[in-house]
């Protein structure tokens, strides 16, 4: 019947959910009695292995969800449901019963039937725990160097700090240069390149309000590369105030300019958006992207609090704009390609 199969097909989903609710409730019970260590798996050198458990642990989603069907099939395929629906069951005399399965030929006995289901189930999980399920990560989208001279801007390495260290996921890399210039200006280049997982890289929106910076504003900011592409950022505006001294207050402004890079060149402004394709191209694509992130990091002078210069940001926009424009083809592989660069 179309309503039987309709039904069928519609609990999917939810027969999906409870199976994975179920993997949680058993992890989470696994950790309480047990320990992590034995419910989930360890952390050996940046690599998560996941431990015996936790792989049987998957199998129970795939368990909870063939017993669901199994046992919606058997509950359709009964006058149970015939009625519910109103409709009462029809017998069918012993030769309809043989023309439908052959002349001269019986049913299989129940059991006959659901051997071969569970043989058919036991296979699947044979060949699902002979599979090599781990992610394999393409190359990242940009090369992990930053050159030490820009324009009339002289830089300097800068190394992780403990505390990014420690807050970081396992495999994520970071080079940071310093630059300034005889005018006084300056600006810092960040590179992060993500680990494995798909949320390795987070936000700057998340750790700069802890190092006492208020976002004034969040919007995207086109940027020309010299090979012609238009790549969009995200620009926030920061500011925070200071007391130099007893009765003169500041006002700091700052510009992060921050963009996501694919391991095939696919640029993102946006956190969540970034994060879409990834499991978009995972799909469709085959490609586990291992992401990059290019960040740039512009200060402005001091201003006494209430006297700032509009106009102060429009010009180190331009400046902006020209400097990631220069640096871009020492680390995006794709617009150093197009620039001729090896």
């Amino acid at each position: 019947m179309p309503v039987q199969r309709l039904i069928l097909f519609a609990s999917a989903i939810p027969m999906a959910m409870l199976g994975n609710f179920v993997r949680m409730v058993l992890l989470a019970v696994g950790s309480l009695w047990f320990g992590t260590e034995f419910a989930v798996g360890r952390n050996i050198d940046g690599h998560q292995e996941m431990s015996f458990f936790h792989s049987i642990a998957g199998y129970a989603v795939f368990g909870v969800a063939l017993a669901g069907m199994f046992g919606l099939c058997t509950l359709l395929e009964t006058g149970l449901f015939k009625r519910f629906i109103g409709t009462p069951p029809k017998k069918k005399s012993a030769k309809a019963i043989a023309a439908a399965y052959g002349a001269g030929l019986a049913p299989k006995p129940l059991f006959l039937r659901a051997g071969l289901a569970l043989g058919l189930a036991g296979i699947g999980l044979l060949v699902c725990a002979r599979t090599d399920i781990s992610p394999v990560m393409a190359q990242p989208g940009v090369r992990m160097q930053l050159p030490l001279s820009v324009g009339s801007y002289q830089g300097q390495e800068l190394d992780m700090t403990a505390q990014e260290r420690n807050g970081l996921d396992p495999g994520v890399e970071l080079v940071r240069t310093a630059y300034a210039s005889p005018e006084g200006g300056g600006f810092l280049c960040t590179l992060i390149v993500g680990g494995s997982g798909k949320r390795t890289l987070h936000r700057p929106e998340v750790c700069l309000p802890g190092q006492g910076w208020t976002i004034s504003d969040r919007s995207i900011m086109p940027i020309e590369m010299k090979d012609g592409r238009m790549v969009k950022a995200a620009l926030l505006r920061l500011f925070r105030d200071e007391e130099l001294e007893p009765g003169l207050r500041v006002r700091v402004r700052a510009l992060n300019i921050y963009w996501y890079i694919g391991s095939d060149g696919t640029t993102s402004p946006d956190y969540y958006d970034h994060i879409r394709v990834s499991y978009q191209d995972a799909i469709f694509k085959n490609l586990n992207h291992r992401w990059s992130m290019a960040s740039f990091f512009f200060r402005m002078k001091p201003q006494r609090l209430g006297m700032e210069d509009p106009f102060a940001e429009v010009g180190l926009m331009e400046e902006a704009r020209h400097v990631i424009r220069e640096l871009a083809p020492s680390f995006d592989c794709d617009t150093a390609k197009t620039a001729g660069n090896p």
